[in-house]
């Protein structure tokens, strides 16, 4: 019913309208008679994401791929945009081109780049792992090993001694993955490679996985704000000591899937507290989903933001559908 093959090319994404939470256009559903509140959220999630797929139908390049604004492909939208068709059941010419971009640029080392014209591999690879893993033919060992490489682990003796001279944290903390190889760990690519490396879990028997992972979440859990919730996770300014995001805070509750819900009790405070108060349809958007991945589905909220980016129309929905057995980002931790 959503996958609207259009010819239209024209990018219109400043097009989509300010929409509520599950895809209405804002206050549509809250002016609705209460004992009608129910039925106006089912007709809302049905005629918001059909919106917003068009958005995503119209918008993507001849190549396969999306862009955020431009006609230029990149990985994280192409990526997120695949993710999002796939949560409805949209498996159609749009869905397995951007599906065949992303497998035609995977690097001999098994990562993927931002675009074409990077040529190092970086965060983005979790993202185009969970978007083809399971549905496309790809290489998907070589993809995993380069997830799991990507992990620092505990700095050497020489390091520690060195950081300790100079009375310096160490920046590579064991469990955390880096926006770039090779450099310091932070949340938000932490949780996208752990929640990759659960999904790896799953399709393998790679024992060397799970105390991978262990360390992801322990890094993770030991770098909550002291509010309960997560921020960018940065070493270098005392973070934890910082408020914390709702955009960092949903994502990380998605990730942290398999820890036991009394050490996430506070943070899923501070994610139910976000809800009224989110800055950004991202924000929304990972709030939704990783409250859901933690049993505590949200039901109604009064947020309303523009999507002005191909990144914000994906997330939207994927936000929308946290609660779909078909969204892979929900279900990969």
């Amino acid at each position: 019913m959503f996958c609207l093959e259009g010819e239209n090319r024209e990018r219109c994404v400043d097009a989509v309208p300010d929409l509520d939470w599950r895809g209405q256009p804002a206050r549509a559903v809250c002016q609705a008679p209460p004992q009608t509140q129910d039925a106006a959220l089912e007709t809302s999630l049905v005629a918001g994401a059909g919106k917003l797929l068009h958005a995503l139908d119209t918008a993507q390049n001849s190549d396969g791929g999306w862009g955020y604004r431009s006609a230029n492909s990149w990985t994280e939208p192409t990526a997120l945009a695949a993710l999002a068709l796939n949560a409805y059941g949209c498996d159609g010419p749009a869905y397995r081109r951007g599906c065949a971009w992303l497998a035609a640029r995977q690097h001999e080392d098994g990562g993927w780049s931002p675009n074409d014209m990077v040529s190092t591999s970086t965060w983005v690879t979790s993202l185009a792992f969970l978007a083809l893993a399971e549905r496309i033919r790809f290489r998907q060992r070589l993809a995993i090993q380069w997830m799991k490489n990507a992990v620092n682990q505990d700095p050497s003796r020489f390091e520690r001694f060195i950081f300790g001279a100079l009375r310096l944290t160490p920046p590579k903390v064991a469990g955390a993955s880096p926006w770039f190889p090779g450099t310091a760990g932070w949340v938000i690519p932490t949780c996208l490679n752990l929640l990759s490396l659960s999904r790896a879990a799953r399709m393998t028997n790679d024992s060397e996985l799970t105390s991978i992972m262990a360390d992801s979440r322990s890094f993770l859990l030991t770098h909550c704000c002291r509010d309960g919730g997560w921020n960018h996770g940065g070493s270098s300014y005392r973070s934890e000591n910082a408020p914390s995001y709702p955009e960092t805070t949903g994502l990380a509750l998605l990730a942290l899937g398999d820890v036991p819900y009394a050490k996430l009790a506070p943070a899923i405070q501070v994610a139910e507290s976000f809800l009224d108060r989110a800055e950004s349809s991202e924000g929304l958007a990972w709030l939704q989903m990783g409250l859901t991945k933690q049993g505590k589905p949200p039901r109604s909220e009064s947020a309303t933001f523009a999507c002005h980016t191909l990144r914000d129309v994906a997330l939207r929905l994927l936000g929308i559908a946290a609660s779909s057995p078909r969204n892979q980002l929900v279900g990969a931790g």
